[in-house]
């Protein structure tokens, strides 16, 4: 099947001044920009105590929400009320793991997809496995280094404040 251009489409109707030309459309960006954010404010909590695991470290992101970050934030905030529900249940220690789960391995699928590159390093200063489009490098993350992430991604964190 042989498909015409929009232009020879309209060249004959324009040629008999049967259809008004179409301006030309400006140019749009094709892919939303990559941007590098200091982690310097990444922060852990051990024993009451502050701890800045990502200092001199920084995250690469593409901004924006899907539907699947959406999701898995809404199952993040509705936890509190899912676990109480299931207490007093026979299963419920095991039930209660289970929406846990579901809900980080939604935020680890979201991340993969918005968390291009990084220098992140681990206890010892060895890098962190490298954003490769999976979950698989964010398995091993804590709680609050993927809730940076997540606000990384959506521009929340003090790096990205003011900036626009």
């Amino acid at each position: 099947m042989v498909t015409a251009t929009r232009e020879e489409t309209r060249a004959p109707y324009e040629a008999a001044g049967a259809a008004p030309a179409v301006p030309a459309l400006p140019r749009a960006r094709r892919k939303p920009p990559v941007r590098r954010v200091p982690s310097d404010d990444c922060a852990l909590l051990v024993g009451g105590e502050a701890y800045y695991p990502h200092t001199g470290e920084w995250v690469e992101v593409v901004g924006g929400f899907s539907v699947q970050l959406v999701r898995g934030l809404g199952e993040i905030a509705g936890l509190g009320v899912t676990t109480a529900s299931l207490e007093g249940e026979p299963d419920a220690e095991r039930r209660q793991v289970a929406a846990i789960g579901s809900a980080f391995d939604d935020i680890c699928r979201v991340l993969a997809q918005r968390v291009v590159a990084w220098t992140w390093t681990d206890e010892r200063e060895r890098p962190l496995p490298t954003p490769d489009g999976t979950p698989t490098p964010f398995l091993g993350l804590r709680a609050e280094e993927l809730g940076w992430l997540l606000r990384a991604t959506m521009g929340e964190v003090p790096a990205e404040q003011g900036k626009g």
